[in-house]
């Protein structure tokens, strides 16, 4: 190998989209109880790839470890919540030992978007 650092290091959030299909959609994007629809958050950045090290996704205290896709380019984390996260929710991402780093913008509801079931 040479002395690149590519694949090192943290990766770099830049923004989010929040998509919501299901049972929310007839309900309403507000509302509070959106337990029975599918929440995708999609994380815009650099630097998201599967490594030795597992990729961590923390929204406030919710813990993501393995329910997310990553684009072939590394620049999108696809996640697939149960549930809509509080605004104002914090959301860090980072690898196992190392540092998490965090969305200088905090969650908003009000971003997000009704989408369709197939993905």
């Amino acid at each position: 190998m040479t002395g690149s650092d590519y694949g090192y290091g943290p990766p770099k959030i830049h923004g989010y989209t929040v998509t919501i299909t299901g049972a929310a959609q007839n309900e309403g994007l507000r509302t509070a109880e959106v337990s029975r629809s599918n929440i995708t958050i999609t994380l815009h950045g650099e630097g998201f790839m599967q490594r030795a090290m597992p990729l961590i996704v923390k929204i406030g205290e919710h813990v993501v470890v393995r329910n997310y896709e990553v684009t072939p380019d590394q620049c999108h984390l696809t996640l697939h919540l149960d549930g809509l996260p509080e605004d104002g929710t914090v959301i860090q991402v980072g690898y196992g030992g190392q540092d998490l780093v965090e969305l200088p913008e905090r969650f908003s509801r009000s971003k997000a978007q009704e989408g369709s079931p197939a993905d």
